[in-house]
């Protein structure tokens, strides 16, 4: 080495999982990822120039400058029964722990997620075409379903970002489906009892961290519904979680879905990171309350998440270069 050159630090990479399913999904959703296709995502990882680290521990190693090869934190968010019961022994075999961020207000709950909402009244409405806020939605197939789900619960986000379950029960209303009906035990929609996170926790392959109540858009939010959907996950997740939580996962997690307030209730808490969805790695230097991650959904390939990485990689590199030029020319 040369004398005086600094050691580049390596990055963490933070992928974000929603459901894992054992059984096809009759109509394909984002969120939900086959057990086949993540099996073929953590072989590829086994694979790789990437360690695999649980997400505090690799935040801890970075922030020491001890993070020697670029690193992968594997997080779930939602809080599915399916990530413990499917993808855990997939982790298992593969020994990667993982980050399960649980919406607290679903836990020993038999009912649906709004998203989930939605796309259940897709799969199970009769009708073959939906009109409904000036669109047309044709439901004829599986890939018309797909396409209306996707659009549906985009239009809920935007709509009413502060409830979007209220958007969700006008969509059922529409598609004559019953109105925020429970799920049957062992659904790809059940979520984790909390029997099942204490078991999980003593086993030791999850950490758990928190993801609001009931999954609203936060910067939407007013004070007080702002404080009570953080505050009270965090709390739940505490006491069912032999007092740790230290991580926060904000839902939807683009820049324009949180802000400051939220931000400072979390510290507040004594949360000391929190995780987005924008698609970046993370260095020593990141602001660990907007940390970056990569969305990965039902149909990328262990060859698209690669490629997804890589072109971050390459942004990154861009980005650094063009800043170290801009300060070289400042001092010119």
């Amino acid at each position: 080495m040369v004398k005086g050159r600094r050691r580049r630090q390596a990055r963490l990479w933070v992928l974000c999982y929603h459901a894992v399913c054992d059984t096809p999904r009759p109509v394909e959703d984002f969120c939900f990822l086959s057990a086949g296709r993540f099996e073929e995502h953590m072989r590829g990882l086994s694979r790789s120039r990437y360690d695999v680290l649980a997400l505090d521990a690799a935040l801890a190693a970075q922030a020491r400058g001890e993070l020697e090869r670029e690193t992968v934190a594997i997080t779930f968010d939602d809080g599915y029964r399916n990530n413990l019961t499917v993808a855990g022994p997939i982790l298992e075999r593969f020994g990667f722990p993982a980050t399960l961020f649980v919406t607290t207000g679903f836990i020993d709950s038999e009912k649906l997620l709004w998203p989930n909402r939605i796309l259940q009244a897709v799969q199970r409405t009769a009708l073959t075409s939906l009109y409904w806020r000036d669109h047309d939605f044709p439901l004829v197939d599986k890939r018309d379903k797909s396409a209306a789900n996707a659009r549906l619960q985009a239009a809920a986000k935007s709509l009413s970002p502060q409830d979007p379950g209220a958007i969700a029960e006008e969509i059922e209303h529409a598609l004559e489906v019953p109105v925020n009906p429970s799920t049957a035990p062992g659904t790809d929609f059940t979520m984790v009892s909390s029997a099942e996170i204490a078991a999980a926790r003593h086993k030791g392959i999850f950490q758990f961290g928190a993801h609001t109540v009931t999954h609203p858009i936060l910067s939407a939010l007013d004070q007080k519904a702002l404080e009570t959907e953080i505050a009270g996950s965090v709390e739940s997740l505490r006491r069912l979680n032999g007092g740790e939580c230290v991580g926060f996962a904000y839902p939807n997690g683009r820049s324009q879905d949180f802000d400051a307030r939220a931000i400072a209730i979390l510290r507040k808490l004594g949360i000391n990171h929190a995780v987005a969805t924008n698609a970046q790695p993370n260095t020593a230097g990141s602001d660990a309350f907007r940390l970056g991650r990569f969305a990965i959904g039902a149909s990328d390939t262990w060859s698209i998440l690669r490629w997804k990485l890589r072109k971050a990689s390459v942004k990154s590199r861009l980005s650094r270069l063009g800043s170290n030029r801009r300060r070289s020319q400042r001092h010119l």
